[in-house]
């Protein structure tokens, strides 16, 4: 087992990419449906619904002005193109999955720190991991 330490990571989308300081990922979700009647006893059935709903990531990253504000507001409306987080290992693992932005933070200025942005995209499609 490889373990991973956060370091390295970036990400690309469409035509925007960043050097990220933080990701967190909601987790895939499939209803369960009740499949119980009056002749039902002591527990409650179910069966799993079709559908999986694959969660959000939420992205911080290094904020980069040399990327015209009018490239990320694009990216933040489009549709349909693929995120993929790269991280730094051995492997060249990536994580690839289509998505839409659902949040755009366009910046955060702290006093004498790092200009940061953050980003929310939903998944939309299921994700696949590759070297």
């Amino acid at each position: 087992m490889a373990i991973q330490i956060g370091t390295g990571v970036s990400f690309t989308k469409g035509s925007i990419s960043g050097n990220v300081t933080n990701i967190s990922a909601s987790g895939a979700t499939r209803p369960s449906i009740a499949t119980g009647h009056l002749g039902s006893t002591v527990t409650m059935p179910f069966i799993s619904g079709a559908l999986t709903d694959w969660g959000s990531i939420t992205m911080d990253f290094n904020f980069d002005a040399d990327v015209d504000g009018t490239t990320w507001l694009a990216e933040a409306q489009a549709t349909g193109d693929a995120l993929v987080i790269s991280f730094n290992d051995a492997g060249s693992t990536t994580f690839t999955v289509t998505a839409f932005t659902t949040d755009h933070d366009p910046f955060t200025v702290p006093l004498e720190d790092l200009v940061t942005a953050s980003m929310t995209w939903k998944m939309a499609s299921i994700p696949a991991w590759g070297p």
